[in-house]
């Protein structure tokens, strides 16, 4: 064991000294994203997402991804040095280096069990810190209280509602302390208590009843400033000017249903964040809200926080936005939380098809502009380009077209399934592949559209691919179908191709490439016959062909280039993070990635000629399943003896051992939460994230 672990440190060694600095870099955008949660310092802001902690240093100018990826956030608190970070199903995490790392502070929190059958900690809906006391309002668990910086926690519940019969305290939304008092937003109006948590008493005189489901409305947020107490509901904001005894709404001047997300307070005036209306404003003394939109292209407001002069709004969609001027005019942040479903490039234009927004780049990337006029409520899926015509696929609204480059856009649906997941164009034909309908031909730029998928084995169609008078789709779990007859029949064309698991393919001169869940195939005759290449093991999301050159981005995060047809493979993925690779583009100089949640990367190609950034036997190891309950496997995908180490989030070991190319872990006796595996081979280490449940 010492011999090997002395090999493994050379190797280490070698590649750190070896090393060359060329990596990915993240483009300027598309800037946007959904924003659950924000906290800010007098010297940084941080925001919550479905995907992570981002953090911005420059008054959201530029944002960085903390230490804490993956991950769906609920709340997050500073004080001091540490920031709290509330987490769907995972807990509570503490960072003591402003974000940079993380440790789970979980003792003394329950586990739960999900409808599913899946389990996890409470989620922390709420974190406030008093002192050298820390509440937590959870949605199932009630209050806990931690003195000792969230090493150990206790619950804090006497007085809170409680159902019996699912065993489960109301949710608690939102805390608030002013002196001795603490105030709870819950599913069922306004809890006080004045010890500390020690108990709790209702204090809803006022506050809206429904008698439907016999309880208050749920208290979203509280705001105190002075001696005013706001809670916003949904059914509007109720001020309290006696410590909770009584309330009045303070609604004038709200949307006719106003559904209150957030509150905040800056020089003893009160922003709302509404569900669909924006921002409102009560100002000093003032008795009716004001609307304060401008420039608030997202009106769905979910967290509202204040950092001196500067008012943060995080959004459902288009993600922070910041005010200067009390909320009369907003502008975009540069936070990158996007999710690009498609790119396509244009010369020097880069098309991004992100959520509900089209962005086109012109600089490389460097800025981004939305190009959306005549668009509504779209989630934007594929994009096809021809001259200045192009075509944007959606979820559910069907197709969009632009005739002036992307300067505006309107519907083009006659006779067409709306669930749109691929659009492909041969000459004047215009293919578009359905969630549920198959496939569709238009011959008149999109005016009217036609199914054409007679002989497709399911309806279900994930991509389209045009090689000269061929097209080529992936149906469903049912591999790849050929038309040669522009949709009028299909045909299976699967002989060889072991993995039906189709989710991409791309062609190069006279070869066609199929991406699946165990690799890369290759066709030389159409599709008549496939065989394996050198890239096995992996799950293969998405190509991009230049030349010679055939990259493959993959759901673990990784990026492969082939440049001998697939016979081999090496990674390029340096810089980039483990996360998935929805797309690939490529124009002149640069390879364009959209990333699950992190916007557009890029690198350059010139860089990545001749450079070997990590071998790909490294890159092609697989864990499995991920979450995992009770037995985990680990697959290197050659006979290599590697050495493996499982540590918990504290980076003590808990398992130890060596294996040759697959090996299985039984997992019942290691607790749930989150695990590092690092792999050691002979090419160097690789770590990767476990989730036990």
């Amino acid at each position: 064991m010492k011999k090997f672990t002395l090999y493994i440190l050379i190797i280490l060694a070698f590649l750190q000294t070896s090393q060359v600095i060329a990596q990915w870099q993240q483009t300027n955008g598309p800037c946007g994203g959904a924003v659950s949660c924000l906290t800010a310092s007098s010297n940084s802001i941080f925001a919550g997402t479905d995907n992570g902690v981002f953090m911005s240093t420059n008054n959201g100018v530029n944002w960085t991804v903390t230490g804490l990826k993956n991950t769906y956030m609920l709340s997050l608190t500073l004080s001091g040095g540490n920031v709290f970070a509330g987490t769907y199903y995972f807990g509570i995490y503490l960072s003591t280096d402003n974000g940079k790392n993380w440790t789970a502070v979980n003792n003394g929190l329950p586990f739960k069990q999900g409808e599913e059958g899946d389990e996890g900690y409470i989620n922390a809906y709420s974190i406030v810190i008093s002192g050298n006391n820390i509440y937590a309002g959870t949605d199932v668990g009630g209050v806990y209280l931690s003195t000792n910086n969230g090493t150990s926690w206790t619950a804090m519940n006497n007085g809170l509602p409680y159902d019996s019969t699912y065993e489960e305290y109301c949710s608690v939304n939102s805390i608030a302390i002013s002196g001795n008092n603490i105030y709870a937003g819950t599913g069922d109006g306004v809890f006080l208590s004045t010890d500390n948590g020690t108990s709790w008493i209702a204090v809803n005189n006022g506050l809206p009843y429904d008698s439907t489901y016999e309880n208050y409305y749920s208290v979203n947020s509280i705001a105190i400033s002075g001696n005013n107490i706001y809670a916003g509901t949904g059914d509007g904001v109720f001020l309290s000017t006696n410590n909770g005894t009584s309330w009045i709404a303070v609604n004038t001047g709200l949307p006719q249903y106003p559904y209150i997300y957030s509150l905040a307070v800056s020089d003893s005036s009160i922003f709302a964040g509404t569900n669909y209306d924006g921002v409102f404003l009560l100002a000093k003394d003032d008795t009716n809200w004001t609307a304060v939109t401008g420039g608030l292209i997202n009106t769905r407001t979910q967290a509202l926080t204040v950092n001196e002069n500067n008012i943060f709004a995080g959004t459902d969609g288009e993600g922070v936005f910041l005010s200067t001027d009390k909320g009369i005019n907003w502008s975009i942040t540069g936070l990158a939380h996007t999710y690009v479903r498609d790119l396509i490039a244009d010369g020097n234009a880069i098309f991004a098809g992100v959520n509900e927004d089209v962005f086109m780049s012109t600089n490389n990337g460097a800025s981004w502009v939305a190009m959306n006029t005549g668009v509504r409520d779209a989630f934007f899926t594929a994009l096809a380009i021809s001259g200045d015509n192009i075509f944007a696929g959606t979820l559910s609204e069907g197709i969009y077209l632009s005739t002036d480059y992307g300067a505006s856009w309107t519907a083009v649906n006659k006779g067409l399934n709306p669930y749109i997941s691929d659009l492909a164009i041969m000459g004047s034909n215009i293919f578009a592949a359905t969630d549920d309908g198959g496939v569709y031909l238009s011959t008149d730029n999109g005016a009217n559209w036609t199914s054409a998928s007679t002989g497709l084995g399911d309806p279900c169609v994930n991509f389209l691919t045009v090689t000269g008078s061929n097209i080529f789709t992936g149906v469903y779990n049912r591999g790849v179908y050929l038309s040669t007859n522009n949709g009028a029949s299909w045909t299976e064309v699967n002989t060889g191709l072991t993995d039906l698991r189709v989710a991409a393919l791309a062609v190069s001169s006279n070869n066609l490439f199929a991406g699946t869940a165990d690799g890369v195939f290759l066709s030389t005759n159409n599709g008549t016959s496939w065989t394996v290449t050198g890239l096995r093991n992996t799950d293969v999301s998405s190509f991009a062909v230049k030349d010679n050159k055939i990259f493959a981005g993959t759901e673990s995060g990784n990026v492969f280039l082939s440049t001998d047809n697939g016979k081999s493979w090496k990674s390029v993925k340096t810089g980039l993070a483990n996360i998935e690779i929805n797309t690939l583009a490529i124009n002149d100089s640069n390879l364009f990635a959209g990333i699950w949640g992190e916007g557009v990367w890029k690198r350059s190609l010139s860089e990545m000629t001749g450079i070997e950034d990590a071998p790909a036997t490294l890159s092609m190891i697989n864990i499995y399943p991920n979450p995992a309950r009770n037995e985990l496997t680990i697959e290197t995908g050659n006979n290599e003896k590697s050495y493996a180490e499982i540590c918990d989030i504290q980076g003590q070991l808990i398992e130890a051992f060596t294996f040759y190319n697959k090996h299985h872990i039984n997992l019942e006796n290691i607790k749930n939460g989150v695990y590092t595996i690092k792999i050691f081979m002979s090419e160097g280490v690789t770590t990767k994230k476990l989730i036990k449940w």
